[in-house]
């Protein structure tokens, strides 16, 4: 496949339907490609600067094998992220993204983001949930 660890596997979903995934992990994240969506889940902790979103990208486009996906995004794991590290991952960052939602858990995170976005757009359809599903559902045009 590419250079970076992958798992091939197979879940099911209802009684006769088999789904594809592909799976890597990493010490920052989790990465698994499902129903033509990329779910990136930054792993408890995660402390971003510019160096380690510089790693997280490199690695996520080794798991793309340059194909273009919408990505939904976890990222209620993320402890810290410097400015540096934000203005590359919204920007060169998102290179093979089609669309991106961005989803937290905590509240406050999904305010700051929304404000963010709004007064520093990006390139691609991108919006802050948390509610995990609505996330899902806004990429679903998009796959």
């Amino acid at each position: 496949m590419n250079p970076i660890n992958c798992v091939l596997g197979y879940y099911k979903v209802g009684i006769h339907t088999l789904v594809m995934s592909i799976y890597s992990e990493n010490k920052q994240a989790v990465m698994e490609l499902r129903e033509g969506i990329l779910f990136f889940t930054f792993k408890s902790n995660t402390v971003l600067d510019q160096e380690s979103a510089k790693t997280i990208v490199k690695e996520r486009l080794l798991f793309q094998e340059r194909k273009v996906y919408p990505v939904f995004c976890n990222i209620s794991g993320v402890q810290s992220l410097d400015n540096s590290a934000l203005k590359f991952l919204f920007h060169e960052g998102i290179v093979y993204i089609k669309a991106l939602s961005l989803f937290s858990d905590i509240p406050l995170a999904a305010r700051i983001g929304e404000f963010y976005l709004r007064t520093n757009p990006i390139a691609i359809p991108c919006r802050f949930f948390t509610n995990r599903m609505h996330a899902i559902t806004f990429l679903k045009p998009y796959k």
